[in-house]
């Protein structure tokens, strides 16, 4: 199953107008390499290399004679070159997305007694596809701690719930390579020298002050923070770096001055895959 969702929320799936024929470019995958020559013998010396975008191409028919006109018009008023792309792509069970633009986009009308033919180019950016789920650990989750029939001591009272302040959690990534991830923090007092560390050695230290019930946003892909929804420079260590979650997992802790049990910390990422 392919399906698209368009950045206006519109979705269509293209399978519910057309027979998809053949679909090129989900398992592609194309690396330049950049090279030096040798001063001295034979060869070259490789100095960096980058994967590239893809191109995932679709061709589709729709031989029911009695849906051609309909079809038609959903192709052409969805698929606007104006807009932006996230196309879902099932295969065996197995959901993945990518973000994409429009290409190119054919729908002839050379013969309208002839099933109506449909070829769709898209152009990925990422090479990239993720996973369907956006993976999500709470990294200082609530444990309920009620039962029933329900017993109270007069003397100690009782305990709703208690804060798994767990101080080191394993962040599992089983894609095909590192992965970047967002933090999204919400204190429920101000805390201040917050930390946030992977592997106990890459981090990122706030060298100010989050507010209680302020909502701050680290895109570590982006490289941004943003408090309540705004933009902050220079509100981190000089030092800190904007990690990723690496192929087969990492532990990631955290630390602060003060009222660090009393902070929620979440943490959301996308397992990648080079083909599908």
């Amino acid at each position: 199953m392919i399906k698209f969702i368009r950045d206006d929320g519109l979705t269509l799936n293209i399978t519910d107008y057309f027979k998809i024929i053949s679909i090129e470019g989900l398992g592609t995958i194309t690396q330049e390499i950049f090279t030096e020559k040798r001063a001295v013998g034979d060869g070259d010396i490789i100095t960096g290399t980058r994967v590239s975008s893809r191109t995932v191409t679709i061709t589709a028919c729709n031989d029911y004679a009695g849906q051609i006109d309909t079809s038609r018009t959903k192709i052409n008023n969805f698929f606007n070159p104006k807009n932006s792309f996230k196309m879902y792509v099932t295969y065996k069970e197995n959901t993945v997305w990518c973000e994409c633009i429009i290409d190119a986009r054919d729908l002839p009308t050379n013969n309208i007694f002839a099933p109506q033919m449909f070829t769709l180019s898209v152009f990925c950016p990422n090479p990239y596809f993720k996973s369907y789920d956006d993976f999500g650990k709470d990294l200082s989750s609530v444990s309920p701690m009620m039962g029933f029939p329900l017993m109270i001591s007069q003397e100690k009272g009782f305990v709703a719930s208690v804060r798994n302040f767990s101080q080191h959690v394993f962040v599992p990534n089983n894609g095909a390579i590192d992965t970047y991830c967002t933090v999204v923090i919400e204190p429920d007092e101000n805390v201040s020298g917050l930390k946030i560390y992977k592997n106990e050695k890459e981090y990122i230290l706030f060298t100010v002050e989050l507010k209680a019930y302020e909502t701050v946003k680290i895109d570590f892909e982006h490289r941004t923070i943003e408090i309540e929804g705004k933009r902050v420079p220079n509100c981190i260590d000089r030092n800190s770096t904007f990690f990723t979650i690496d192929k087969g997992g990492c532990t990631i802790s955290y630390n602060a001055n003060e009222n660090i049990t009393t902070t929620h910390i979440y943490l959301y990422y996308n397992q990648l895959y080079t083909g599908v």
